[in-house]
């Protein structure tokens, strides 16, 4: 693991989230542990809210999601 084959890391996700402080990540130079930011850009921020309010449309209604990460729900 300390060979050095890989120049840098940025990590956006982990799993567990958080790392453990113990990780031995952590105390990495080449390793970058970034707070989950990738989805910050205005343009995606402004997406998850127009999706999000378009579910919210549809449940009000009492129509299927459109975004649903467990369309299985609707077969039970």
């Amino acid at each position: 693991m300390n060979e050095r084959i890989i120049w840098g890391a940025g990590l956006d996700v982990t799993n567990p989230k958080p790392m453990r402080p113990s990780n031995s990540l952590l105390s990495k130079e080449n390793v970058a542990v970034l707070p989950h930011v990738g989805s910050a850009a205005i343009e995606a921020r402004n997406a998850m809210s127009r999706l999000s309010a378009e579910n919210i449309i549809h449940g009000l209604r009492g129509e299927k999601l459109q975004y649903i990460v467990n369309p299985e729900v609707y077969s039970r």
